[in-house]
């Protein structure tokens, strides 16, 4: 419809386009998202100045995407542009600027700088930003990954639990969005000798993971070892 009313090439039919991206994303598919970002980013960089926020969300999208992919290099440009376009825009203490840092935070772990990734989650721990749910979980699956890179297995299982409480509580235990957080959080539970406790978790997940996630997704990956 959007294409049909207002051409491929507007503003307008950029919206669809990441809305659709972002539920591949959601499934895991990361390559087809990562081609509808670009061409969405492509749109709105064509008729929007780079500073706009909608660029600047396009951009991020596009690098969360990329590091969810594993590809660091390709992710590198437009994650240093959103995050430097979000703070100029909105400041330290906003939710746009935080998202962006959650990505970056990721990409830093992804990349072995933990040390670095461990200065970006101070700046999350003392924004004044109004955090979502999901935003919180990330915050925390950040948190943990950190605390397992230092050997700090007590306070990983402490963050992989809230960061599993929190989503359960705002979507429901089988939601899919649940998913990834749970069987990370099942994960440190066997980790650490409470096989049964990781097992009760994961196994009610299994006939949603298996219909609802791209057959390359990384969580069926995950999956496939409680097998």
């Amino acid at each position: 419809i959007h294409a049909a009313v207002s051409g491929e090439s507007s503003a307008s039919y950029a919206m669809p386009l990441n809305n659709l991206a972002y539920a591949n994303e959601d499934l895991g598919d990361y390559a087809q998202a990562i081609a509808l970002y670009e061409r969405s980013l492509a749109i709105r960089s064509a008729v929007l100045p780079d500073t706009d926020p909608v660029v600047l969300r396009a951009r991020q999208n596009l690098a969360r995407a990329l590091t969810g992919a594993g590809r660091l290099e390709a992710a590198r440009a437009p994650l240093e542009a959103a995050l430097a376009g979000m703070r100029a825009r909105f400041g330290e203490d906003d939710a746009n600027t935080a998202k962006v840092e959650l990505v970056q935070a990721d990409w830093l772990l992804r990349s072995g700088r933990v040390d670095e990734a461990n200065d970006t989650l101070a700046l999350l721990q003392e924004s004044g930003a109004r955090f979502t749910p999901l935003m919180l979980a990330r915050r925390d699956a950040v948190a943990a990954a950190i605390a397992r890179a230092r050997d700090d297995p007590a306070l990983e299982l402490e963050k992989r639990r809230t960061a599993y409480e929190t989503m359960r509580e705002a979507s429901g235990a089988m939601h899919p969005f649940v998913a990834q957080f749970a069987l990370d959080y099942a994960q440190a539970l066997s980790s650490q000798g409470h096989a049964a406790q990781a097992r009760a978790l994961v196994d009610p997940l299994r006939s949603m993971i298996d219909s609802t996630f791209a057959t390359d997704a990384p969580i069926r990956r995950q999956l496939a070892h409680w097998r």
